[in-house]
């Protein structure tokens, strides 16, 4: 199983020492490929380590994709409200981090909330298109049954709005149904504290020292593609009331990659969120600082 952890934080929270503690601590496979900005060169570790050490608040960076291990930190921009996310994906042999592990990562000012899931999982939940599966590994035959128009490069593009375990994109953070989320103050800007702790029907919930509140849906992580997992994710969405989170904040002000067509303050669909998220991660748009790679 490989074991997907996202960290959002609002503008201005993690910078390159954070990136490498966790390198250091949780990277468990040879990256092959770096790239930082628009730039991809192949790995250096020396070289390279110091440029991660070095790198600031408004730096992209990646270890490249490496049968489904993946680390990456960026900058979402093009959005209402900036913010910094950071994940890992690994396999749970090598990678799945215990509660305490993850509470010590967000014990930093600008903490929004952090999810930790089933990869696998959420990318089949999340597949708008069919070459959306071949990259992620997943099996076509999980498509069926889902609704879906052709698009314009001859494609099956599906409508994913009856995916419990999908993820959505607002202009402050990340929102998804899944086995353990954590949620901090940035977050409760968006959603009360109280609501989040009113909750009925989680294995867990509980609000820790920090003002951090802990949920667990769901016993086990290989539990999420189950039925009653998926009853319990549908709970949590209407319960948090995703669709008028997703309607009213988030603005995006970018143009697709795909249609050319302009997202200023449209409803940031899971392919537009995708488009928005390669642009600004490999394509951005400020000036990039000089860096030798």
């Amino acid at each position: 199983m490989i074991i997907g952890l996202e960290l959002n934080f609002k503008d201005f929270s993690l910078d390159g020492r954070f990136y490498i503690e966790m390198m250091d601590k949780y990277v468990h496979y040879q990256p092959r490929k770096f790239s930082f900005g628009r730039y991809v060169k192949n790995w250096n570790e020396k070289k390279h380590r110091k440029v991660i050490e070095e790198s600031t608040v408004s730096d992209d960076l990646s270890l490249g994709f490496v049968d489904y291990n993946s680390f990456s930190a960026g900058r979402i921009q093009a959005v209402a409200k900036p913010y910094q996310i950071f994940s890992i994906t690994q396999d749970s042999d090598f990678f799945n981090p215990s509660n305490d592990e993850i509470e010590n990562m967000i014990a930093r000012k600008g903490f929004s909330c952090a999810y930790l899931y089933d990869y696998k999982y959420e990318k089949q939940q999340s597949a708008v298109f069919e070459s959306d599966y071949a990259v992620f590994g997943i099996s076509m035959e999980l498509s069926n049954g889902l609704p879906y128009k052709m698009d314009y490069t001859g494609q099956k593009k599906f409508d994913i709005s009856g995916n419990p375990g999908r993820e959505n994109w607002i202009s402050s953070t990340g929102l998804l149904a899944c086995w353990k989320m954590w949620f901090g103050e940035e977050f409760y800007n968006l959603v009360p504290k109280e609501r989040l702790l009113n909750f009925k029907g989680a294995f867990k919930i509980e609000e820790l020292h920090n003002d951090v509140v802990f949920v667990q849906l769901f016993e086990k992580v290989e539990d999420s593609p189950t039925k009653k997992a998926q009853e319990i994710q549908w709970s949590w969405r209407k319960w948090l009331n995703f669709d008028e989170l997703i309607k009213k904040i988030h603005k995006v002000y970018v143009v697709s990659p795909s249609s050319g067509e302009s997202m200023k303050d449209e409803p940031m669909s899971k392919d537009y969120a995708y488009a928005t998220l390669v642009c600004i991660m490999h394509f951005p748009t400020a000036k990039m600082r000089p860096v030798d790679l």
